[in-house]
């Protein structure tokens, strides 16, 4: 099996792993059993000037054709035991291991919570390196390495409060699988210091320790702590990063300061029901975030995730994407990518089928599938002078229409326009459909007498209330059986934007169903051809 073997060739960044053991370790902590190493690392890593420049690169880069669909991470999981059995002590069983798994793809998946799906899913590796079978489990004991079994393993060999750990580069040498093949997690029985775990951030080059380390006792469903520390490796730093016990980190520009997310307000890491940094109901997003020490934390944001997925794409975490460590490499045919448009919503959107070829290999076909949205039909209409109506087609997710205008005529159009013969009320039927399903909508226009309407010097003022109104107004006059009335409603372009048929009755509730836009209209009043009264309208 091809390793990864720990040899330091970049010394400046070993000169910043170095630094960080020289701050002061946190206390302060509600969520994780142990701390989180990477709280002042982090710090450390923001305080170089060529770490922060990558940093901007990442997200400025960002290839957004794949948004919207899963990202695939492999993942490896090496249990560095003290020589126990198999589930005794910090070598714990594959159960426990899967369940952790499972329960840091939920958190990420936002399964039961209130915050997004970062679309990103981390499945077991279930082939190593050379093609061979795996679990996605490798087992070593690490007892023989010195310190490990007292102390723990330590941080590129720094002393942590006077205590120094086991060697990383030995320990994480024991099972080091390709970083462009899996994403190393590495469960220890302890981290020389007392943390609960930590994670390399992504670098532009392939970093010989990269990967998550976490202890036995938080590698479990019930903990946050794996989904947080992945959350480390995969570009997002805690939420109240750059904050003290006195002072708030700076946030006049929230996309370079902090953790660098606009919509994760800064806090400081012991303020979890509200903030004199920002404390506004915002706030909760990230007293709740998984980012953050609060109890009971279980959510990402919609900023976090766009930062998440920039960085996969455009880090070396981009090269996971295309490994075969979860479905096999292929052998002597190439992956075949297939693009399919389906009807079927049920249908994954990414799937995967394994085929035998003729000398026994796999051969690997990845289906992506375009699924096609049913149509949503619907129209909004405007009556004009001489019985023409012009139709506003509003249809969602369609190509093909009919139009059935309830006089026996039809139409074919996008947005036809149609003259009625004789006034009258007419029910409009509109079918949308593509080529998965239609939708059908109707609507009733009402035509009055087409007779030139007469202007004359004795037109009364209408009583209409409330004016101003949102569409919804009444109208005070006394209708009889033997008459009939029009009250027309005309915008500022002369058009006559709504037409209603007064039902008889002295007081008339009106309503405007064609969601008009704010201003002031003509309402009049229309019996016979002639305009009997009027009176200005305001449409807020």
């Amino acid at each position: 099996m091809k390793t990864i073997k720990t040899i330091y060739k970049n010394k400046r960044f070993a000169l910043l792993l170095t630094l960080f053991f020289l701050f002061e370790i946190p206390s302060f902590l509600q969520a994780q059993n142990l701390r989180c190493a990477n709280e002042i690392f982090n710090t450390t890593q923001l305080q170089d000037s060529a770490f922060l420049h990558y940093l901007q690169t990442l997200q400025s880069s960002s290839n957004t054709r794949l948004n919207g669909n899963v990202l695939e991470i492999p993942v490896v999981v090496h249990v560095l035991h003290n020589g126990e059995p198999v589930g005794t002590g910090s070598n714990i069983t594959d159960a426990q291991v899967y369940d952790a798994v499972r329960g840091a793809n939920e958190r990420w998946k936002n399964i039961g919570g209130d915050g997004v799906d970062m679309e990103v899913q981390f499945c077991m590796s279930q082939f190593d390196p050379n093609g061979n079978p795996s679990n996605g489990i490798v087992r070593k004991d690490a007892s023989a390495i010195p310190l490990y079994t007292e102390k723990g393993i330590g941080y590129i060999e720094a002393a942590l409060i006077g205590e120094t750990g086991a060697d990383e580069a030995q320990v994480k040498n024991l099972s080091n699988w390709p970083h462009d093949y899996a994403y190393n997690i590495w469960v220890v029985n302890k981290i020389a210091g007392g943390w609960g775990g930590y994670s390399i951030f992504p670098l532009w080059y392939q970093y010989p320790t990269d990967g998550v380390v976490i202890t036995a006792n938080s590698m479990r469903y019930s903990s946050s702590t794996l989904a947080h520390e992945i959350g480390h490796g995969m570009g997002l730093f805690h939420t109240f990063q750059g904050s003290s016990e006195t002072t708030c980190t700076a946030n006049a520009n929230c996309s370079l300061q902090g953790d660098q997310v606009c919509d994760t307000p800064p806090h400081k890491k012991e303020e979890c029901t509200s903030s004199v940094c920002n404390n506004s109901p915002d706030s909760m997003l990230s007293f709740k975030n998984i980012m953050s020490y609060c109890g009971g934390r279980g959510i990402f944001t919609e900023g976090q995730k766009t930062r998440v997925r920039n960085t996969i794409l455009n880090s070396t975490r981009k090269f996971l994407l295309r490994s075969y460590a979860c479905i096999g490499p292929p052998c002597d045919t190439a992956r075949t990518n297939l693009n399919i448009t389906t009807c079927d919503a049920s249908i994954p959107v990414i799937h995967y089928d394994t085929l035998q070829t003729s000398k026994g290999c796999d051969s690997i076909v990845k289906t992506t599938a375009t699924i096609i949205a049913a149509p949503t039909a619907d129209f909004s209409f405007l009556v004009g002078n001489n019985s023409q109506v012009s139709f506003i087609n509003t249809s969602v997710n369609a190509n093909i229409y009919l139009w059935n205008f309830g006089d026996d005529s039809i139409s074919t159009l996008l947005s036809p326009t149609h003259t009625y013969a004789n006034p009258g009320t007419y029910i409009v039927s509109l079918t949308a459909r593509n080529i998965c399903a239609d939708d059908s909508t109707d609507k009733t226009v009402t035509i009055a007498i087409t007779t030139t309407v007469k202007h004359t010097n004795s037109v009364a003022d209408l009583v209409i209330y409330p004016n101003p109104s949102n569409g919804n107004f009444n109208l005070k006059f006394d209708v009889s059986t033997n008459n009939t009335y029009f009250l027309e409603v005309i915008n500022t372009l002369g058009q006559v934007a709504e037409q209603h048929v007064l039902a008889v009755g002295k007081e008339h509730a009106i309503s405007l169903t064609n969601n008009l836009p704010k201003g002031i209209y003509k309402v009049q009043l229309i019996k016979k051809g002639e305009i009997i009264g009027s009176r200005s309208v305001n449409i807020y």
